[in-house]
């Protein structure tokens, strides 16, 4: 079965996607918190606003007095 390879996000250098590789996405550590730099600093951003739910579609879970805690 072949591995499956991504790229990293920050360098683009090739990874395998396995459970040793544990930065994944990223290749290292390094690009890990160059990427987690970049959200703090504002330099990535969500493009699109968020947009609040008008009440009548908010759907309330079912309350169950049968759970096992």
């Amino acid at each position: 079965m072949p591995i499956l390879t991504v790229n990293c996000p920050c360098c683009g250098k090739s990874i395998p996607w396995q459970p040793e590789q544990i930065f994944k996405p990223f290749c290292s550590a390094r690009c890990k918190e160059q990427d987690l730099g970049a959200w703090a600093t504002g330099a990535y951003v969500i493009a699109t606003p968020v947009e609040d739910m008008p009440e009548q579609d908010y759907q309330v879970p079912p309350q169950h007095d049968d759970y096992n805690y």
